[in-house]
């Protein structure tokens, strides 16, 4: 039930950054087409500065999610012992990692232009629906190891 609560919200989250996008692709087409030019690019450079900071967020509230993970599993790995610590230590070893892909994208969402924003949404899209894949994988895998009921 979980993993369909994450994953819905991956469609949620893929839906607003996208519905975002084309906000910005249509101020774009319209300004091309006339005069306020100028205005109409602070106007895109003000959405677009909106965007980044709403998949900003969005980037930062999956970040959390993989942070209480990471978390647990510390508790875990301090009571562990054996083969069951290193592979508690994998595991946080592996949410590490995604981390560290989404702290990418992070980057590439503060540094894109107006022209690579569709571009960049696709790679920010990718890797949330993936760390979120991979969360859910892992966390599955530590309940096994842990014994805990796996539904």
């Amino acid at each position: 039930m979980k993993t369909s609560i994450k994953l819905n919200h991956a469609s949620r989250l893929t839906a607003k950054i996208q519905s975002i996008s084309f906000i910005i692709l249509a101020i774009f087409i319209f300004s091309a087409c006339g005069n306020g030019e100028r205005r109409a690019e602070r106007l895109q450079q003000e959405q677009l500065e909106e965007a980044k900071q709403n998949t900003e967020a969005s980037i930062n509230e999956v970040k959390r999610d993989v942070d209480e993970r990471i978390e647990y599993l510390d508790e875990e790995i301090e009571e562990a012992s054996g083969e069951l610590e290193e592979e508690l230590k994998e595991s946080r070893k592996e949410l590490k990692k995604e981390l560290e892909r989404l702290e990418e994208q992070m980057q590439k969402v503060e540094e894109a232009t107006l022209e690579e924003w569709e571009e960049v949404v696709g790679g920010v899209t990718e890797t949330v629906t993936a760390v979120r894949e991979k969360q859910n994988e892992v966390s599955q895998k530590v309940r096994e190891m842990l014994g805990e009921d796996v539904e």
